[in-house]
C-alpha cells in the first residue's frame, strides 16, 4: 500500500466510525440538532474524541504488523488536533453547564448529575483527560527522556476512558451501539498487546 492510499484508507476509516457515531448520537436526540440542552451536546464530542483516537491506533496497528515504511503524519497531526478540539468541549461544556444550574465547581458538581457513587467514574476522565493533554508537550517530554512513559500512561487513559464511558456514557447504552463499544475495546485492548509486542520485540518505542 502506497503512503497514498494508505492515508486514503485511513481517512475512508475516519469517515465511517464518526458518521456512524453521529448518527448514533442523533437517533438518541432524535435526530434534532437544535434546542438541546447542553447535557445532550457534551457527550457528543467525548465520543468523537474517543473514536478518532481508536482510529488512530488501529492505523498504527497495520502500519507496525505490516512494517509498512511510509509515514502519515499530517493524518496523525490533523486527526490528533481534531481530538484536542474535542476534548477540551466534552468537559468544558459539562462543568459549564453544572455551574450555571448552581451545582458549584468539580468534583462537588459531578455529584448533582451523576451521584456520590459515581463521581470517581467522572473523575476517571477528567484524569484521562489530563494525561492526553500531555500529548501536547511532546518535545519537552521527548527532551527529558520520558516520553515512552507518557504513551504508557496515554494507553492506559484509553483503556480507563473505555470504561468510563461503558458505565457513564448514555449513548453507550444503545442496545446495538454497545456491541460496537465492546468491539472497539477488545479491538484497542489487542492493538496494544501487539504495541508493546512489537515494542519489546524491537527495543524501540512502538510509536
Amino acid at each position: 500500500m502506497t503512503r497514498k492510499q494508505l492515508t486514503v484508507a485511513a481517512l475512508a476509516l475516519l469517515g465511517i466510525v464518526l458518521v456512524y457515531t453521529s448518527y448514533v448520537w442523533l437517533e438518541q436526540n432524535d435526530f434534532q440538532l437544535f434546542g438541546l440542552s447542553a447535557y445532550q451536546y457534551f457527550p457528543l464530542f467525548g465520543l468523537l474524541a474517543y473514536m478518532t483516537m481508536w482510529v488512530q491506533y488501529m492505523v498504527e496497528a497495520y502500519m507496525h504488523a505490516t512494517e509498512t515504511p511510509h509515514n502519515i503524519d499530517s493524518f496523525f497531526k490533523r486527526t490528533s488536533l481534531f481530538v484536542l478540539v474535542c476534548i477540551v468541549l466534552h468537559p468544558a461544556i459539562f462543568i459549564s453547564k453544572l455551574y450555571a444550574d448552581g451545582a458549584g465547581l468539580p468534583p462537588a458538581s459531578y455529584a448533582q448529575y451523576v451521584g456520590e457513587s459515581m463521581v470517581w467514574l467522572v473523575g476517571l476522565g477528567t484524569i484521562s483527560f489530563m494525561l492526553f493533554l500531555s500529548f501536547e508537550f511532546r518535545k519537552f517530554f521527548v527532551h527529558l527522556g520520558k516520553w515512552k512513559y507518557v504513551v504508557l500512561l496515554n494507553d492506559v487513559a484509553m483503556l480507563a476512558i473505555f470504561y468510563h464511558g461503558l458505565r457513564l456514557g448514555s449513548t453507550i447504552q444503545n442496545s446495538f451501539f454497545m456491541y460496537v463499544w465492546y468491539f472497539v475495546g477488545a479491538t484497542l485492548f489487542a492493538a496494544l498487546i501487539y504495541k508493546y509486542y512489537y515494542w519489546y520485540t524491537r527495543n524501540k518505542p512502538a510509536i
